[in-house]
């Protein structure tokens, strides 16, 4: 039997920055794009046949809070909501992965 997972991209209205690409332990506060590998195997997906890994990758950092910022109307409404995390750093594009599975 054989299975194939297809993603789609999601696009959205407006074109948004890359985030700085960093190495862990780097002392950079600001909003990084760090790497997440994901193992199949290690996760106990051994049936997956390619990719064995992936790099999802994360968004970690703080995010400068602008007066004239696009998105400062979500950092008001999260700071008065008392929100302690609120996540600016996110992803550019979505891009398709194909996982290739057996099952026997």
């Amino acid at each position: 039997m054989f299975f194939e997972l297809e993603l789609t991209n999601l696009k959205s209205g407006r074109s948004r920055r890359n985030a700085n690409t960093c190495k862990p332990g780097s002392n950079n506060t600001k909003c990084c794009l760090y790497d997440l590998v994901i193992d199949f195997e290690k996760i106990g997906w051994g049936f997956v046949i390619a990719p064995k890994r992936y790099n999802a990758y994360v968004c970690s950092g703080e995010c400068a809070r602008m007066a004239n910022s696009p998105s400062m109307g979500r950092f008001q409404a999260a700071a008065a909501a008392k929100i302690d995390h609120f996540q600016c750093c996110h992803p550019k594009e979505y891009n398709g992965i194909t996982v290739r599975v057996l099952k026997k």
